[in-house]
C-alpha cells in the first residue's frame, strides 16, 4: 500500500498551540464520516491550514511523498479538523475529487481508535499518536473499523490535494 507515515511531523510546541486553538474553534455536528464527533469541514473550500500557519510545511511533505513515488505536481486544495469524543467512531469513507489525502494527529494516544485502511479487501491498521502525519491515495477506503475512540478530544487535521494544471 502507498501509505507514508511521518512521526513528529510538527513540534510539540506547535501541537499544543494548535490543540488549544482548535478546541475553541467553530465546528459542525453533521460530518458524515464521524459518529460522536465534530468537524470544521464545510465543503471543498474548507481551509484550516492557512490560519494555523501549517500549509507550507505540509505542502513540503506532499512534495516529498509525490517526488519519491514519481507523481506529478500536487497542491493542497482543502483542509479541516475533527474532534472525536470518547466512544466516537470514524466511519469507512474515501476522499472523492482528490489525488492524495493526509491526516495529522494533533491529540491521539494508545487509547485512540486506529486508522484502518481497506484496499481491495486487504486491511492495514495503524495506531497513530500525537504528531504523526499519514499520507495516502485518496481512493483508499479508511475508518476505525468500528473500534471506538477512548481518548478525550482526539483531534486531527485532514487535507486533500489535486494535480496542478500546467
Amino acid at each position: 500500500m502507498l501509505i507514508k507515515k511521518w512521526a513528529n511531523a510538527i513540534s510539540s510546541t506547535e501541537l499544543n498551540i494548535i490543540f488549544n486553538t482548535l478546541k475553541e474553534s467553530k465546528t459542525i455536528e453533521n460530518d458524515k464520516a464521524l459518529f460522536n464527533g465534530k468537524s470544521s469541514f464545510t465543503g471543498e473550500d474548507s481551509d484550516i491550514l492557512t490560519p494555523l500557519g501549517l500549509k507550507d510545511k505540509l505542502q513540503e511533505k506532499v512534495d516529498e511523498y509525490r517526488i519519491a513515488l514519481g507523481m506529478p505536481a500536487l497542491t493542497i486544495i482543502n483542509s479541516w479538523f475533527a474532534i472525536q469524543d470518547i466512544g466516537g467512531i470514524l466511519k469507512d469513507h474515501y476522499h472523492a475529487s482528490s489525488f492524495l489525502s493526509a491526516v495529522l494527529y494533533i491529540n491521539a494516544d494508545e487509547n485512540s481508535n486506529p486508522l484502518v485502511f481497506n484496499v481491495n479487501n486487504h486491511k492495514s491498521t495503524l495506531y497513530p499518536t500525537t504528531g504523526d502525519l499519514i499520507m495516502f491515495p485518496s481512493w483508499y477506503k479508511h475508518g476505525s473499523d468500528g473500534k471506538p475512540n477512548m481518548t478525550k478530544d482526539r483531534t486531527i487535521i485532514s487535507f486533500n490535494t489535486c494535480l496542478i494544471n500546467k
